[in-house]
């Protein structure tokens, strides 16, 4: 995908350089540091990469959990605290994290990814106040449904959330460039997606559980979670960042 990608761009007359590297590795992780330090100096860093995995927390493997809480939220925070002295010394620079709107409702299954982009929602909320009177903007994406295979590798049964939440890839990619140009800290993917937000923080917490346990897909019992919860993959949600 990445190589393909990278073909496209070209094509269309963009100059490209790609970068393949597992960030759950270290080695992988201080060699992508390298290369893009090798490179033109960094303007913005885009932190997408991650992984999901769908499974009551309860039937969960804690290496499942260990992944997706360190490719989610460890590592762009560490390519955040890495890179970060490079950006602060550009005359313009950008630090965008795509987050998700898994991290401000519930979503049973997916309790450690949804926390996890949670944390990211808030490390970026705080890094741009920290970073204020720097030339660093910190924006932070909160995707709804997007159309990839992150639902279908999870093994997810989609047929309760409409056609009308669901975002191309595409969308979102243009999302992400219009928050850049219009300095936009805290944005969503679509019109429909802060709507739905905020009509859940109405519900009273002491129902929450009843009205969100099956509101976007049957959660799998615990046997069934130990054969399906295992499988992972993304849009946002791949091995790679940007």
């Amino acid at each position: 995908d990445l190589d393909r990608v990278t073909e496209d761009l070209t094509t269309g007359g963009a100059t490209v350089a790609a970068h393949a590297a597992n960030l759950l590795d270290s080695d992988d992780r201080r060699g992508l540091l390298d290369w893009i330090r090798d490179r033109a100096p960094l303007d913005v860093l885009l932190n997408n990469a991650g992984i999901g995995h769908y499974s009551p927390f309860a039937a969960s493997d804690w290496d499942d959990i260990e992944r997706v809480s360190s490719l989610v939220a460890s590592a762009p925070t560490w390519l955040i605290h890495s890179l970060l002295p490079s950006l602060i010394g550009r005359p313009e620079a950008a630090i965008v994290n795509v987050s998700s709107a898994s991290a401000r409702i519930p979503y049973p299954g997916l309790a450690v990814y949804a926390a996890s982009k949670a944390y990211l929602s808030s490390l970026s909320q705080t890094l741009a106040t920290e970073l204020d009177d720097t030339s660093v903007r910190v924006l932070c994406l909160h995707p709804g449904f997007v159309q990839t295979d992150f639902f279908e590798a999870a093994g997810m049964d989609m047929r309760h959330v409409p056609r009308w939440a669901i975002s191309s890839a595409e969308k979102v990619a243009k999302r992400i460039v219009r928050m850049l140009e219009k300095n936009d800290p805290w944005a969503y993917s679509d019109l429909a997606t802060p709507i739905e937000l905020g009509l859940a923080a109405t519900i009273p917490h002491c129902i929450r559980p009843k009205v969100f346990r099956k509101l976007f897909w049957d959660l799998p019992a615990t046997d069934e979670a130990e054969t399906r919860g295992s499988r992972d993959s993304g849009p946002e949600e791949g091995g790679r960042n940007a």
